[in-house]
């Protein structure tokens, strides 16, 4: 009996140690969010999308004129890059950036030209 309390006592101090909390009792979040920073310089509404992970999520739309900020979902961060696509209304071509890896707090600038053929898509460090 004796012995095995000699081997079960440290297993029960490393197990609680294990489990004991490191810092405060807050609770850290999972990464900050990605934004991105939309302004739209084309005649049309936009229709922002972010695509990644096999998974297209619509950000919303952006007026003539106007700027707008969204956020990606959290599932398409740090998995993989990301694509980001303006979709005007009717037939039109839509434009699609190449790919952009995203972490978490990353801030994305995405500016819809006149022309779409000349909007540009950056990630700011």
């Amino acid at each position: 009996m004796l012995r095995r309390l000699r081997i079960l006592a440290p297993a029960l101090l490393l197990t609680a140690s294990a489990c004991a909390h490191s810092g405060g009792d807050e609770l850290q979040p999972t990464g900050s969010p990605v934004s991105v920073e939309v302004t739209n310089r084309h005649a049309l509404p936009i229709e922002v999308y972010a695509m990644g992970s096999g998974i297209t999520h619509r950000l919303g739309t952006v007026h003539p004129g106007m700027a707008s900020h969204f956020v990606v979902p959290q599932n398409l961060v740090g998995n993989s890059s990301v694509r980001f696509e303006a979709r005007p209304g009717g037939n039109a071509q839509p434009f699609r950036s190449g790919d952009i890896l995203l972490a978490p707090g990353a801030v994305v600038d995405f500016v819809i030209g006149a022309q779409l053929f000349n909007s540009t898509v950056t990630r700011r460090p």
